[in-house]
């Protein structure tokens, strides 16, 4: 018993502590896949929609008055109406982590900024911009 114990801590160590960080490149590409989803399933369920549409009959009664054709017709539209819909609630997710692995790119990265240097020339109030380091980590 204590063996398996001592195996499953180790393994579990070993599991944990060979993690990897990401690095800037690698937030931004899942980004950039998450947004191609994104637009590929808004623009796929505004297509269904526009086209359930357009093929919905126009002489269609809720009363039940239609030709067998009609409502075959009808409940195809219907169909299709619900996938679009569906597609584009399902694409605002991606849309929502591409945003948040961007931001999350931004916060790896080093950039350079310029800083004011106060009081750092000729007269009064004069100032001065000198390059500066700057790190963005959040917390």
């Amino acid at each position: 018993m204590k063996k398996q114990m001592l195996l499953l801590v180790l393994l579990a160590t070993l599991k944990t502590g060979h993690a990897q960080n990401r690095t800037k490149e690698d937030y931004l590409h899942k980004s950039a896949n998450q947004k191609k989803v994104a637009w590929l399933l808004s623009g796929t369920g505004a297509t269904l929609v526009l086209v359930s549409l357009i093929t919905y009959p126009s002489g269609y009664t809720f009363l039940g008055f239609n030709s067998a054709d009609e409502q075959r017709q009808a409940n195809t539209s219907i169909v299709l109406f619900i996938a679009g819909g569906t597609s584009m609630l399902a694409s605002i997710p991606f849309f929502i982590l591409s945003g948040s692995n961007k931001r999350k790119a931004s916060t790896v990265s080093f950039r350079i900024d310029r800083i004011q240097a106060p009081g750092a020339g000729s007269g009064a109030g004069w100032s001065v911009y000198s390059p500066g380091l700057a790190l963005r980590i959040g917390l």
